[in-house]
């Protein structure tokens, strides 16, 4: 799962960010909603949770290159959950 993440989103370049002080964070990436309209449960796959200290750490990351202000990004992040031991998947949501 943790290799996943790093084509989606490597480090990038602080020139690369809308300011200097300003980033975006992927905690998630894919959906298990399958709405009719929409490609990305098929295109990127179910919905998976990065590991929370693995957040953190990119998180502390921005703020020592003087980053002010996060944007944690997925396709449906108020879904967010990491269960530890299930490779970032949080199982069947109501």
């Amino acid at each position: 799962m943790e290799r996943s993440f790093e084509s989606y989103d490597p480090l990038r370049d602080p020139s690369m960010r809308p300011s200097p002080f300003q980033a975006y964070v992927r905690v998630q990436f894919g959906c298990d909603k399958f709405c009719t309209y929409c490609v990305v449960p098929t295109t990127r796959g179910p919905e998976q949770a990065r590991p929370p200290e693995h957040i953190a750490a990119e998180v502390r990351h921005l703020a020592a290159e003087g980053c002010k202000e996060v944007t944690l990004l997925g396709q449906t992040v108020n879904s967010y959950r990491f269960r530890e031991g299930t490779g970032g998947r949080s199982g069947c949501r109501t």
